[in-house]
């Protein structure tokens, strides 16, 4: 037996937006007769990180939470202290050094969007969605400056001032 979901796929969304999507599960394309599924698995296909929930009850399907650092095309340059020239790089947020001199270069991903592949595995089969994340450049700025340029040591307006070690987090819990 197979099993269609309307809407075919889920709302399109921006990175780090929470979202929620419903789907009415379906047994047949030409009747529209709902059909009351139960959920084996489901599996995401996102770049690096995804906090999403997948329920049905019944026959309706929610696919509800958030991506994070989804557009991994980007780069990160600092020095690790005064007395050194020499550059490091890294590719993410999560691999920046706890402690490091001073921000000298980011480069984000300039990608404005990335397809999203989610399969539902229902009792009665299973469902193949694409969903749409938009990238956000306004959160990948602000996150720049507080989570890079402010975290390391040298402030590069006085040449003296020291910042402490912010802590930030990308979404409440």
């Amino acid at each position: 037996m197979a099993v269609y979901a309307l809407a075919p796929n889920p709302v399109s969304t921006y990175v780090y937006r929470t979202f929620t999507s419903t789907h009415t599960l379906y047994q047949d394309t030409l009747l529209l007769t709902s059909i009351a599924c139960v959920l084996s698995s489901y599996s995401i296909r996102v770049a690096n990180t995804s906090t999403l929930t997948v329920a049905i009850t019944g026959s309706t399907l929610t696919i509800s939470g958030y991506y994070t650092d989804c557009f991994i095309d980007q780069y990160f340059q600092f020095r690790t202290s005064a007395s050194t020239t020499t550059l490091s790089s890294v590719t993410s947020y999560a691999s920046l050094p706890a402690n490091y001199y001073k921000a000298v270069k980011f480069r984000p991903d300039l990608n404005t969007t990335t397809s999203v592949n989610i399969i539902i595995v229902t009792n009665n089969g299973t469902i193949n969605m694409v969903q749409t994340v938009y990238n956000d450049w306004n959160y990948e700025r602000n996150r720049f400056i507080n989570g890079f340029i402010r975290r390391g040591e040298f402030d590069s307006v006085t040449s003296n001032t020291l910042y402490f070690n912010q802590s930030i987090s990308d979404l409440p819990t």
